[in-house]
């Protein structure tokens, strides 16, 4: 592993338009931006310090949204058909503690790499990020200083996914001994999943997100199968269309709402067994784009007994490699 990561650079990694805002555009318009472009964070420009501090993230709109709900929903007068982004959007301007996406920006560190890095530089980067809340580094340009790129964890299982072969193992262009590693094996999954009930509110589902400080929950029926997952990337979904009310719904007709689907079939669950090897694991989490998948106890009664978070997979298929790094003199 250790010698691909070595031979390949960040330059190789996908590109896209980088969507960024500065600290002159309003607070809601610039959130308003990230969830236009669908993406979950995007870099800040501060024109004071004439510099990039931070990534504006979605879920800070979590947090925002059930203070604001709380606060609103004790409110005499207020009406389920508003607009609850309508009362975050109020409650920032209004704020008496200088609440700026400058501010919030800063919470998510602007970590930069240069295109020509090796692999190697941006695993050890974003394992040294899992204790913080950055997800995702920013790849500037030494020679101009132009922010050219923002790679991601996901970025970088899609490259790795790019060099297998789904159908036949044996014709993959690489092989790693990673991959080979069971769930169970690596130790990599935590034990037990944080799970909500269907019939709970998506408030319940949201608040017990913040709470927990973990980026989604299973969510189960009454007989404990898995049938859904919610996580703060919904909130992106749910800012094109910020009823009061659906905050109340059930997080099963929340979800349906949401996506437009029935949440009571297994099939868009995505899950593994402790047995599934991390193969697997990469396939879907490429394929998918989803950044948890549930460990289920079988496939004939699909409760959900642990979670393996995109995290958690860097971790296992690259800590490894990094260890064998020569020391830096």
């Amino acid at each position: 592993m250790l010698a691909f990561l070595s031979a390949h650079k960040v330059s190789e990694l996908p590109t896209r338009d980088v969507v960024s805002v500065t600290s002159s555009e309003p607070f809601d318009e610039a959130f308003m931006k990230v969830v236009a472009a669908g993406v979950l964070s995007a870099p800040l420009f501060d024109e004071a310090s004439g510099k990039w501090v931070g990534f504006i993230d979605i879920r800070d709109l979590v947090s925002l949204s059930l203070v604001v709900y709380d606060k609103v929903k004790a409110a005499a007068g207020t009406h389920d058909s508003e607009s609850l982004l309508k009362h975050v959007w109020e409650h920032v301007r209004h704020a008496k503690d200088g609440l700026t996406t400058v501010h919030m920006a800063k919470r998510n560190p602007f970590i930069t790499i240069e295109p020509g890095a090796p692999l190697i530089t941006l695993v050890k980067l974003l394992l040294n990020l899992r204790s913080t809340r950055a997800r995702r580094v920013a790849v500037v340009d030494p020679a101009t200083g132009k922010l050219v790129n923002v790679v991601s964890q996901m970025n970088l299982v899609q490259f790795v996914a790019k060099q297998l072969n789904i159908v036949d193992e044996h014709s993959d262009k690489v092989h790693f001994a990673e991959l080979k590693q069971t769930v169970a094996a690596c130790g990599c999954a935590t034990f037990p999943a944080l799970t909500i009930d269907e019939h709970a509110s998506a408030y319940d589902a949201f608040k017990k997100l913040e709470t927990s400080h973990v980026g989604g929950l299973a969510v189960v029926n009454d007989k404990g199968v898995i049938t859904g997952n919610i996580s703060a990337r919904d909130i992106k979904t749910f800012a094109k269309n910020p009823k009061m009310s659906f905050m109340a719904l059930p997080v099963k007709e929340f979800l349906a709402h949401l996506r437009g689907e029935a949440i009571d079939i297994r099939a868009p669950v995505m899950a593994l067994h402790t047995t599934s090897p991390l193969r697997r694991a990469v396939f879907l989490f490429a394929g998918t784009r989803v950044h948890r998948l549930y460990v289920v106890d079988s496939d004939q009664s699909f409760k959900p007994i642990g979670v393996l978070s995109l995290s958690d997979a860097i971790k296992a298929l690259f800590a490894g490699a990094v260890a064998e790094m020569a020391p830096v003199e």
